[in-house]
């Protein structure tokens, strides 16, 4: 009996194509998404730096505050009473102080820092332009969108390029095998 090529040979091949094909579009797409990602980063930046406007402040008082935690710990963090001046209108207001105790329940490096916090002594001030009497002594921290953007968007690009890589050379090596056997 003569040999004929094997219809799962051909329809090995499609298969393989169509692997080839799945992957290198799935790839495009992690690929896209994670540089749509990366493209919100600066919007993401801009929008929090302008959330809240900074000033010059001045320290009224310090103090270190005991906050009981869930687990019944008791954390020791510094807080700040200050003067702000926004439009030559004075403004005060407290709030936990930029630098903390590296450990929370630490009260001795607590009261080291508060010391350091005399009366009179300039702080950066970030206050609501919508609501002046609202401050805060740190900027607003990055919002989700721009951690997700800074680290998820190469991630998926990464990802994406060595899935299309993969699948690309995955296929070229089953072909040239096809290719070979036949």
């Amino acid at each position: 009996m003569p040999s004929s090529p094997t219809p799962p040979q051909q329809s090995s091949s499609s298969a393989l194509t169509l692997v080839m094909i799945f992957g290198l579009v799935v790839g495009a797409g992690v690929v896209f998404g994670g540089v749509a990602l990366l493209w919100q980063v600066p919007a993401a930046w801009k929008e929090m730096r302008e959330a809240w406007t900074e000033t010059s402040g001045t320290v009224v008082a310090s103090r270190v505050r005991n906050l009981e935690d869930s687990r019944q710990s008791t954390l020791h963090y510094v807080e700040l009473e200050y003067q702000y001046v926004v439009d030559t209108a004075r403004f005060a207001g407290a709030s936990p102080a930029a630098r903390q105790p590296a450990k929370d329940g630490d009260l001795a490096q607590a009261t080291a820092i508060a010391q350091e916090y005399k009366p009179g002594h300039a702080v950066p001030v970030f206050y609501n332009p919508v609501d002046i009497t609202a401050s805060r002594l740190d900027a607003q921290g990055p919002n989700g969108l721009f951690w997700m953007g800074v680290f998820g968007g190469p991630l998926l690009i990464f990802s994406g390029l060595g899935l299309a890589g993969w699948s690309w050379s995955d296929w070229k090596a089953k072909r040239h095998a096809t290719v070979r056997s036949s």
